[in-house]
């Protein structure tokens, strides 16, 4: 798949690093919802008959740009140190993109269990190390094997939607695939997204949007 190409030990590791930048969204995103609850202005949105939906979906948008907005910056840094890939830029921020509404989804889940800022600064740090050390951003945890589907084997740590996006940069940048060649990688990625989202937005709305 993709032109054969010697990698250094930086090439392996810019697909971990631009992940890791997308991970950091789970701050803002949830900050962006905890602030309403802890302003207490969440009850003038609720009264303003502003669906649940609608809330997520304005703060998913926002997120995104800022996301991708990290991932160009994050890919920029190895580039500009002579850093050069094979595969191409637009399956590179689709990646990133779907990784990053995957993000949300968590920081959503987060903030339904969280009433303030501080307890985000705190409490909120653990899904945030979760995701840092067993997504494969830090460093490959031991892989766990619990299935194969289609071909493809299933670990104990693909349950985070930022694990197979760190395969798909990985496939992308060191061996010049395309979309249709992490499929699989992307095909997971929005699965998982749509199972935390929806368990997020039902606990978000139960706990914090009930009129």
């Amino acid at each position: 798949m993709g032109a054969a190409r010697p990698l250094s030990d930086f090439d392996l590791y810019v697909p971990a690093l631009l992940v890791l930048a997308v991970i950091m969204v789970l701050f803002t995103a949830a900050a962006t919802l905890i602030r309403e609850v802890d302003r207490r202005t969440m009850t003038r949105l609720v009264l303003s008959r502003l669906s649940t939906a609608e809330m997520l979906t304005a703060v998913t948008v926002n997120q995104v740009l800022i996301g991708t907005a990290a991932l160009v910056l994050a890919f920029g840094a190895p580039w500009s140190v002579g850093c050069r890939t094979t595969g191409p830029l637009a399956a590179v921020l689709a990646v990133g993109a779907l990784s990053t509404i995957g993000v949300v989804a968590l920081s959503v889940l987060t903030a339904a269990f969280l009433k303030s800022t501080f307890e985000l600064l705190t409490v909120g740090c653990f899904p945030f190390f979760v995701l840092m050390f067993f997504s494969e951003s830090m460093f490959p945890p031991p892989r766990l094997q619990v299935a194969t589907l289609w071909g493809h084997a299933v670990y104990a740590n693909d349950e985070l939607p930022t694990t197979p996006a760190v395969r798909a940069f990985g496939k992308i940048l060191s061996q010049g695939a395309g979309l249709g060649d992490v499929a699989f990688e992307l095909a997971g990625m929005a699965v998982l997204t749509a199972a935390y989202f929806a368990l997020g937005t039902w606990l978000f709305r139960r706990r914090h949007m009930r009129g």
